[in-house]
């Protein structure tokens, strides 16, 4: 029954503290809250009590000390986003934000941790970033970038101090960010002010322990049948006990004495056992069991000398808001309980485990060795394949050449640098002058090749001639090439009864004539589906040897600026370094995730196993026996020298040793490679540098093709793949 207040008219909910001037607003509040029987959240900071979680949270949220506005609201979800823009002021420093925002940020936190008891909090900053013109030191970019820290996960059971310490981890990871991102080599990007301030909250389901029903058994774990939340705390004190000696109510006694969370109504969190293990000095590792799998889901890295603690978690019910709770069980024996859970062996010998992946072994000295490597990764469960599980070759396309490969390479000029920076020395700035292109069937047919070189154009020159190499493959793939057959391949065809990809008999299957759409020539008999299956590649693979190191900068800011519509993918090691681009029909691809060395010793292997040539042969840049000669091996060239193409023009005669001098690698050339740059010289007539650089340039992109079609013969003889349908060595080998 409602009462009034004796001091006014205020209706006081019989059950709890609400009270409301409003007869119906208490009646309603005492019908949804208590007679009704429904699940109610009780502010901690306030008398008032709800019975809807999304009222709950907007209401405790207006406890939290910030001026950080809601700019999201997701409450289906269990999501929110706290933040702001900074159009008044420009926070200049990362200290600066923090020292300001960080109390607000941890009373945030807090009273989202008792909404979600637990959840997720990453921080989101905004940052505004320049980059000057090494040459004149004028602004050439302004960007807004983002950076994310990871996300950590907090619960009701974390304090103040944890919330702070958060903070602060955070602010030393966007520091790191921050620098990280400006100090990366060839960056150029300097960091200006913040513009932004983001905190993302997210509701998790955590690992918590907790429930009383369990019926799991195994005589190698040892369980004390708590209540409550206590089969955590019961488990840990387990292990300063002998069980033949001591009973659960000792037990249970030790806990209560020497853990004083003991009594309290909160489950334990795997992501909260560190701070646990942090205070008591312990050291304390959790295996999850799971589908009747074993699962290593924490591995301490406590230093303490103590044993280690090893429990078990098992799934043991369901609560209300969906949250699988587990149930803690001491381990008596690890290595006898992984043996009878994962291999269903009773083993009489002492074994030794590794708590990370879960194996064991038989003695001590290897279990250590073991260790050594293994815990520099995380937890895993290792599972090996079944007798019968095997992998098959599943890329047919790769058994037949891609009928057209290219290559190019770029030379600069060198411009002085702006000295030392924060964190390196930047020695010289590079602008292209001079590009060349060569296109190659897979006869070893050169059907296509470019040089230019100009100091203004080049970029633009070198985005037209790929657009030709577009045209080239596109016009190809639309015109309908027949197929050419001899009178013996027709007869071969005719008597086959193995296809010749999968080598299966044609019996589920019609055999069907397999053959080259670019240039009609027959590859073998093979079932219908297995032809439809090697589908023709008509992307060229185009090589740069280093590209993801240099050339790709340089390709970038020529599709950027010259590049109508181009269509563009992109796999990145991070953002100054480029695995591979595709433009429109054309793969650009670094040579060095095949073969990683320098094209000069490239050039000598080849030289050394007696390789053909067959491609420069056919490149025109020689008439002589003598020329051909100078031309098998790696040219020398003055890089510093070449500040201007007009300087190279009016060189008229082959530069001294000392102008070889390199400045990023602190050396010169050898007298040798002098004396074989002169007679390169020399011997082909360069009227002035420019033609000596022409020479040079074409001829990189002629050894490196010769590299790449001697690695993709052998590749082809040994295994019947072709490299060039893959992006780098380790792919190509998955496919052997």
């Amino acid at each position: 029954m409602l009462r009034h207040r004796a001091n006014g008219h205020i209706i006081t909910c019989p059950e709890c503290d609400f009270a409301n001037k409003h007869s119906r607003l208490v009646a309603r509040h005492y019908t949804n809250t208590h007679k009704l029987g429904g699940q109610s959240y009780k502010c901690p900071y306030c008398p008032f009590i709800f019975n809807r979680k999304n009222h709950f949270q907007t209401h405790i949220f207006s406890h939290a000390k910030t001026s950080l506005p809601i700019s999201e609201k997701a409450f289906d979800s269990a999501c929110a986003s706290y933040g702001t823009r900074f159009d008044d002021y420009k926070y200049t420093s990362i200290e600066e934000l923090f020292n300001l925002f960080s109390p607000q940020l941890v009373s945030i936190l807090q009273c989202s941790a008792q909404v979600h008891k637990s959840y997720k909090a990453s921080l989101i900053i905004f940052a505004v970033l320049h980059k000057n013109d090494p040459a004149t030191n004028s602004l050439v970019a302004e960007n807004e970038f983002i950076f994310r820290s990871k996300q950590k996960n907090i619960s009701v059971l974390s304090t103040n101090d944890d919330l702070e310490e958060l903070i602060d981890d955070m602010e030393k990871l966007s520091e790191e960010l921050f620098d990280g991102y400006c100090d990366l080599e060839g960056s150029g990007w300097t960091f200006e002010y913040v513009s932004g301030l983001f905190l993302e909250l997210s509701e998790c389901a955590p690992l918590t322990g907790g429930c009383p029903i369990n019926d799991f058994r195994s005589k190698y774990v040892w369980d004390g049948n708590c209540e409550k939340s206590e089969c955590f705390y019961t488990a840990v004190a387990r292990h300063f006990h002998d069980r033949d000696k001591t009973s659960n109510d000792q037990i249970r006694d030790y806990a209560r004495k020497h853990f004083p969370d003991y009594s309290k109504e909160q489950t334990m969190c795997v992501s909260a056992i560190g701070k646990f293990e942090k205070k008591h000095n312990l050291k304390i590792n959790v295996v999850l069991f799971q589908n009747g799998e074993l699962y290593p889901i924490r591995v301490s890295k406590s230093d303490t000398i103590t044993s280690p603690i090893n429990l078990l978690m098992i799934s043991s019910d369901r609560q209300e808001d969906e949250t699988i709770l587990y149930h803690y069980i001491y381990i008596t024996d690890l290595p006898a309980l992984i043996s009878e859970l994962r291999y269903s062996l009773k083993r009489k010998v002492k074994v030794y485990a590794c708590i990370n992946c879960l194996n064991y072994f038989s003695c001590m000295k290897s279990l250590q060795n073991h260790e050594k490597n293994c815990h520099k990764r995380e937890a895993q469960n290792i599972r090996m394949p079944n007798k019968d599980d095997s992998v098959s070759f599943s890329k047919v396309v790769a058994v037949q050449k891609i009928p057209v490969i290219g290559a190019f390479d770029f030379e600069a000029k060198m411009t002085p640098g702006l000295g030392k920076t924060t964190n390196s020395q930047n020695i010289a700035s590079h602008k292209i002058v001079s590009f060349s292109m060569v296109l190659l069937t897979a006869d070893n047919e050169i059907i296509f090749e470019s040089y230019e070189s100009d100091e203004d154009l080049c970029l633009a020159l070198f985005i037209e001639a790929i657009d030709k190499v577009n045209k080239i493959i596109t016009d190809a793939v639309k015109e309908e090439v027949p197929i050419r057959m001899t009178w013996k391949q027709q007869g071969y065809h005719d008597a086959a009864e193995l296809c010749y990809i999968c080598l299966k008999i044609f019996d589920y299957d019609y055999k069907v004539r397999d053959h080259c759409h670019f240039t009609g020539s027959y590859f073998g008999p093979a079932h219908n589906v297995c032809n439809l299956q090697r589908k023709q590649n008509f992307k060229v693979p185009m090589y740069a040897h280093n590209f993801s190191g240099y050339d790709s900068h340089f390709l970038l800011q020529a599709i950027s600026r010259h590049a109508s519509a181009p269509k563009l993918r992109c796999m990145a090691y991070n953002s100054q370094r480029i695995r591979t681009l595709t433009y429109n029909k054309i793969n650009f691809i670094d040579s060095m995730h095949f073969i990683s060395d320098s094209l000069d010793n490239i050039t000598k292997d080849l030289v050394a196993s007696g390789h053909e040539f067959d491609i420069l042969k056919k490149s025109g840049l020689y008439d002589t026996e003598e020329q051909q000669k100078l031309l098998l091996r790696k040219g020398v060239f003055p890089y510093e020298l070449l500040t201007s193409l007009k300087k190279f023009q009016n060189m008229t005669t082959f530069p001294p040793i000392e102008d070889f001098y390199s400045r990023l690698y602190e050396r010169n050339v050898s007298k040798d490679d002098y004396l074989h740059g002169k007679a390169v010289y020399k011997a082909f007539k360069c009227n002035n540098m420019a033609d000596y650089l022409r020479l040079y340039n074409i001829l990189d992109v002629y050894l490196l093709l010769e590299g790449l079609t001697a690695f993709r013969n052998v590749g082809w003889k040994e295994f019947g793949l072709d490299s060039a349908h893959f992006i780098s060595l380790p792919q190509y080998g998955f496919q052997w």
